[in-house]
């Protein structure tokens, strides 16, 4: 074992600087070979920029004009031979695979944050030294996690972030600004895919199943701001009714769900040629099937009140009503002194009055027997109406 106390002396050490010294250009007779274990007590400086008279800052040195490397070469010992660099320049500290293409497959450049890729326990942190999670990525400002497949020409369906768990995996979404307030998101019993507040426990908020079927705890809203809207049109209500009661309409049950529940409602191509809203056959907006309703709604009630308002046809005339009861009779004037002639003119009167109130008594009785053969006969032409 050779010790070497000088921390100037230039040397080889063929296990650390390998085809870094090859290239140097210090004539042959500078190289000096040690077939033995060294050990350097104090500091030591490899590479042709390094001065000979003042002593490395640090306890070994690489110091070179251009990009310093370290090569880490392995060439026998029934193993296969693999060479890697660990270098270093302006431009950034890289690892390259020199077998593989001179690629460099770790990278980092001059400013970037403290704390960038950190080892600690089982635990991986990325902007910061004391990671919380197998994975912790932190940011004063602008955390981000992104996963991008960049090859343009391979056009494809992928799994881009798989978790993976014996129990059911899911996503929390925590919110520091609001106390914590937090949901999760993910598979739950029954193979429902669920949202939820993130306290153990809680009711599931949006419940899909595997064929679609999706339920919701609270209302159902959809967006109905007139300010959205674009392209304005009436709408005849009569056109919607007459559309309506052609729509054929069908009990049926949905293709994948197990529960086999049945659902009534029209085909959404039906709809949609009927009513030509939508933007497909495959599926109907809840909030155009309601207008629809409401539309018809509106054309019907329009409907009920024009009737009420025209007065119908006039019926057949009824029978007569029974007579009134006479009037009470006048007072009786005071007795005059007639003449012979006017005494036998008022008999004559009486007696005309007497055989006038015969007739009249005679002509009501023959009205009356005629009215009861007209009701006798109407009653028979009903009969015949509705034994016809």
């Amino acid at each position: 074992m050779s010790l070497v106390p000088s921390p100037r002396r230039s040397i080889s050490i063929a296990a650390l600087t390998g085809a870094v010294l090859a290239a140097a250009a210090a004539p042959a007779a500078a190289i000096e070979v040690v077939n033995d274990n060294q050990a350097v007590i104090g500091s030591q400086c490899v590479g042709i920029a390094c001065s000979p008279t003042d002593p490395p800052p640090l306890t070994f040195q690489i110091h070179n004009n251009d990009t310093p490397v370290v090569r880490l070469q392995q060439s026998n010992g029934g193993f296969d031979p693999y060479t890697w660099d660990v270098a270093g320049n302006e431009a950034n500290f890289f690892v390259r695979d020199v077998p593989g293409g001179n690629r460099l497959i770790f990278r980092a450049f001059p400013g970037a944050r403290a704390n960038g890729l950190v080892i600690r326990g089982d635990n991986v942190g990325i902007g910061t030294a004391t990671p919380a999670a197998t994975l912790d990525v932190e940011h004063a400002d602008n955390a981000q996690l992104r996963v991008a497949n960049t090859n343009a020409g391979s056009v494809s369906t992928r799994v881009l972030a798989d978790l993976v768990n014996p129990g059911a995996p899911l996503l929390r979404f925590r919110d520091t600004s609001r106390g914590g307030q937090s949901g999760v998101a993910g598979p739950a019993d029954g193979g429902l895919f669920v949202v939820r507040d993130a306290a153990d426990g809680a009711p599931a908020a949006l419940a899909v199943t595997p064929a679609g079927t999706a339920t919701a705890r609270g209302v159902l809203q959809q967006s109905a701001d007139a300010a959205l809207r674009g392209d304005v049109q009436p709408v005849d209500g009569g056109e919607v009714l007459d559309a309506l009661r052609r729509l054929d309409l069908s009990s049926w049950t949905t293709a994948g769900d197990a529960s086999g529940a049945r659902h009534l409602g029209p085909s959404g191509s039906d709809f949609r040629t009927a009513f030509g809203l939508g933007a497909g056959d495959g599926a109907i907006a809840p909030a155009d099937m309601a207008a629809v309703a409401l539309v018809a709604s509106q054309e019907l009630a329009l409907r009920l009140d024009a009737l009420a308002a025209t007065p119908g046809r006039a019926g057949a005339t009824g029978p007569a009503g029974a007579d009134g009861a006479a009037g009470a009779d006048g007072a009786a004037g005071a007795d005059g002194t007639p003449s012979r002639d006017v005494a036998v003119t008022l008999r004559r009167l009486e007696h005309a009055n007497i055989a006038k109130g015969r007739t009249i008594r005679r002509l009501r009785a023959q009205q009356q027997a005629t009215s009861r053969r007209l009701d006798a006969l109407e009653l028979q032409i009903a009969e015949l109406v509705a034994g016809d």
